[in-house]
This record gives C-alpha cells, sequence and structure tokens, in this order.
C-alpha cells in the first residue's frame, strides 16, 4: 500500500472510530475563555511530508539528527551517559544500545567539573552505563509523528519516542516504557504498558506539568509497530499500529467533558486545557536507564538496542 492510500486509510479509520475517541480522553485542568473571532483548530488539507529517515546508509545523518552527550537526566530517574558509540546503522535499521560500562564523565557538559547537580553529586562523576539519545535539529510544530520500532525488553531500560520543546517546557511522549516500583517487576507486563503524556509548563514556574495515560497492549518487544501521534490546535491522538489509544483535547464545551470539535464559536464559552503544548519541538528517539529500585538488575541481559525501521514527520496543512 503506498503512503497516500494509507493515510485515505486512516482516515477512514478515525472517522470510523469517532464514536470510541470519545471515550478515551482524559481532562487535565482547563481555564475558562472566550473568543472574539470563529477560530478553527483542525487542518483543512492533507497531510505534507516534511522529513523522513528509512536509516539506509551506513551512519547517522548528522544534519538531520544530533546526539545529546550527556548524562541526560542523571540527577532524576535515569543514570545513562550517552554517547555516539552506542548508535548503529545497518541493513537499514537504526539501533540504539545500552550497555553496562563504565564512563566517567560530566553529567551536564557545558557546567564546570565541580558543580553539584541537584541530586549533590559533583557533575563529573562515574557512569556505570552507557546508551544513546537522538534528537532532530529541527523543531516542527503541529503534525502527524511516526515510526516503526522494535523496544527491548528487562528490567532497567527505558525507551521513549517523543518531542521536547523547551522555553516553556513542552513535550508529548509518544511512548514511554518504564518501570513502576510500586509493582512487582514483570518483564512481559512492563514491555506491553505504554505510557502517553502530556507536559506543558502553563503556568511558567519552569517545572513541569502534566497528564499521563497508560496502555496496556501486546508485548512490544516481541517485534516491530507503527507508533503515530497527531498533534493540531485541536487534539492530540496516539496510535499503534492504527489503532487509536488515546485523545487529549485543547478545548471543551463549557458544561461537562465533551469536546469543542474543530470550530470554536465567537462569543461562545469555552474551557481550554491548560496542559497542552502549543510551540514547535523536537523529536527524540532515545533509551535511558533507570536508577533505584527500578535499576537494571543480573537478570538484565545487556547489551540490548531500540531498534527503528523508520521514522517520518507529516506537516499539519492549514
Amino acid at each position: 500500500m503506498d503512503r497516500a492510500k494509507a493515510m485515505m486509510a486512516l482516515a477512514v479509520f478515525v472517522l470510523c472510530s469517532g464514536g470510541v475517541q470519545a471515550q478515551r480522553h482524559k481532562l487535565g485542568p482547563t481555564e475558562r475563555i472566550r473568543y472574539d473571532n470563529d477560530t478553527m483548530l483542525c487542518p483543512r488539507g492533507e497531510w505534507r511530508l516534511v522529513f523522513e529517515d528509512d536509516f539506509d546508509g551506513g551512519c547517522v545523518d548528522t544534519g538531520r539528527w544530533q546526539l545529546r552527550p550527556w548524562g541526560y537526566g542523571s540527577y532524576g530517574n535515569v543514570q545513562e551517559y550517552n554517547t555516539m558509540d552506542n548508535i548503529e546503522v545497518r541493513d537499514g535499521m537504526l539501533r540504539i544500545a545500552v550497555r553496562r560500562e563504565d564512563r566517567k564523565a560530566r553529567a551536564v557538559f557545558w557546567q564546570d567539573d565541580t558543580v553539584r547537580q541537584p541530586d549533590g553529586v559533583a557533575n563529573l562523576r562515574d557512569f556505570h552505563y552507557t546508551a544513546s539519545s537522538l534528537w532532530t535539529r529541527q523543531k516542527f510544530g503541529y503534525g502527524r509523528f511516526e515510526a516503526r520500532i522494535r523496544i527491548p525488553k528487562g528490567r532497567g531500560l527505558f525507551p521513549a519516542f517523543w518531542l521536547f520543546g523547551d522555553n516553556p517546557w513542552n513535550e508529548i511522549d509518544i511512548f514511554e516504557f518504564w518501570n513502576n516500583s510500586s509493582r512487582r517487576y514483570d518483564a512481559r507486563q512492563s514491555a506491553s504498558l505504554l505510557h502517553a503524556t502530556v507536559h506543558y509548563d502553563y503556568d511558567g514556574d519552569r517545572q513541569t506539568n502534566m497528564v499521563h495515560t497508560e496502555h496496556r497492549g501486546v508485548d512490544y518487544a516481541d517485534d516491530f509497530h507503527v507508533f503515530a501521534l497527531e498533534w493540531t490546535a485541536e487534539r492530540i491522538a496516539w496510535y499503534v499500529d492504527g489503532e487509536l489509544i488515546r485523545v487529549y483535547y485543547s478545548h471543551y464545551r463549557r458544561l461537562g467533558r465533551r469536546p469543542s470539535g474543530c470550530l470554536l464559536e465567537r462569543g461562545r464559552l469555552y474551557r481550554r486545557s491548560l496542559i497542552y503544548p502549543r510551540d514547535p519541538m523536537q523529536l527524540i528517539l532515545n533509551v535511558a536507564v533507570q536508577s533505584g529500585v527500578d535499576a537494571p538488575d543480573a537478570d538484565t541481559k545487556l547489551p540490548a538496542a531500540m531498534e527503528v525501521d523508520w521514522v517520518r514527520v507529516y506537516a499539519a496543512t492549514p
């Protein structure tokens, strides 16, 4: 099936599954708002391909991607050091590996060695795991983002496919798979529990505000799956293999939890989602390593890798 037919089939699926969508949204904090003019939230045209990587070469295209070479999040709930050594492009596939190896490096490369990070540890520190984090050089606004991926499986492994922008903090997690210390670890259950989260610093305090949803599916480490996200001014929708798994809306009718639809009518009162990203973001592929009680154990098979067959981004036509 060519791309045009695939997109048409997806559109038909969305129209046919409208009754299901209404049951799959989660309402975060809102504010009341009126608009002075009629406002159209939905794109009117077709999706237009603006970014594509099939990983057909022998290396990462550094004109499209950049590595974030530091201990990303090392002062939070993850502990890996990111390096280009853990990236491989071969046989039309990108592999992002996690290895158990020692590395002495700065957690935040642009700060001095002795600077104390929020966890109280000096910036120059010992890492015991390496991984990698690839970010597109380009930022994208509203659009459709999709990739065909097989995730790794094992306690402490934290694969993610997401969008991020700062100032203010914007983030949409297309998927994350991580262990939750409040639950007894089960490899298959962990690899089937997809976390889909929206973050937005709506109050400007430089802290993330979030609305989180879990989706229980198949064991996503067993095979490749197509993960997709559609982000417009009207809604954010998550899909796995063409199936809608979650919808989050930007506006609701004044009463109840009914989404507003595409048209906001002049003078009518609506409720607007406060945690709703609106600014351009970079697309990210990475595998992190959790810390603390959720860290890898003796049963975690390393090295492990997230495999990415292809990535595509479509712009939303006004």
